[in-house]
């Protein structure tokens, strides 16, 4: 049976699309149609620079209010508990993702694209790592497995990959893409937001 190509828009540093990914998972194991998952850049705030800034004040500004922010942040934790996701609201640094979508599409090259996701999705959530920094993109890379991880992220610090993230962004914009993350199947049928794995399944099952 071919599979079904499955084009996920997300931004690592997006908390609903690490929910959405493990949704995504459950719904991977309990379906019987084959799915063949590809990854695809979305940037949240490509404004954001390198340096890194603690995202919690970040975002308690966005909101207008630390109280506002800190309920949100309940909720997001609460429901990622629910996944096997321990979030440190308190410990995350905000930082341009465009590096690490970069590496994705490098780890895509190896076939490790689903766990190169999942390792920038746990070190910059659980982890507070600031996943802009050349150094610790180099151990997640060295982690994930990647062949002369730090080739790569040299190869991710010239901007190899840049017209890759660009492509997908731009591809985000044609489709209408607005917020993250979004599933879109075979470029025909499309869900957004961290829906449950029961959604995913009929998605399948309605291309199919």
């Amino acid at each position: 049976m071919v599979p079904i190509t499955l084009e996920v828009w997300s931004d690592v540093a997006c908390p609903w699309c690490f929910i959405g990914s493990r949704h995504l998972a459950t719904a991977l194991d309990a379906s019987e149609i084959p799915v063949a998952v590809r990854w695809r850049a979305f940037q949240l705030d490509p404004t954001l620079g390198y340096e890194g800034v603690p995202a919690a004040e970040r975002l308690a500004a966005k909101f207008g209010d630390e109280a506002v922010y800190r309920s949100a942040a309940a909720r997001v934790t609460d429901i990622g508990a629910a996944v096997g996701i321990d979030f440190d609201t308190d410990s995350q640094i905000a930082t341009n993702t465009g590096r690490a979508h970069q590496l994705v599409a490098a780890a895509d090259e190896e076939d490790l694209a689903d766990e190169m996701v999942a390792a920038l999705f746990s070190a910059y959530f659980e982890q507070g790592r600031h996943i802009g920094d050349p150094a610790i993109l180099t151990e997640v890379a060295t982690a994930v497995g990647l062949d002369d991880a730090a080739t790569v992220v040299d190869d991710v610090l010239a901007d190899r990959w840049a017209e890759s993230v660009a492509a997908d962004v731009a591809d985000a914009a044609d489709l209408g893409i607005r917020g993250v993350p979004t599933f879109v199947a075979e470029r025909r049928v499309a869900v957004s937001g961290a829906v449950p794995p029961e959604t995913l399944g009929v998605l399948f099952e309605r291309v199919r």
